[in-house]
């Protein structure tokens, strides 16, 4: 571990599980089929200005990150992303 992760580890005592990293997955799965279709209809039908295309791409960006973490991440940052979710 290094220093970020000691400090976060200390500051939010995250709480791995083993079912979060499909729900990371799943999730952002989901949270990306929605900006694609929403980014696509944007594009083709022309609904609104740039603000929707921000928006999207903000989502898009932690949609992405998710996806990425609950892949080739390690327990811990899939914890921290999903906070202290399961603490009995």
């Amino acid at each position: 571990m290094n220093k970020l992760e000691s400090w976060l580890n200390r500051t939010y005592k995250p709480n791995p599980q083993p079912w979060k990293r499909k729900v990371l997955f799943w999730v952002s799965v989901v949270l990306l089929l929605i900006v694609s279709i929403a980014g696509y209809l944007q594009y083709t039908l022309q609904y609104s200005g740039k603000g929707v295309l921000l928006l999207l791409g903000l989502f898009g960006f932690l949609g992405g990150t998710g996806f990425l973490v609950s892949l080739l991440g390690n327990d811990f940052w899939v914890a921290m992303i999903l906070g202290r979710a399961g603490k009995s």
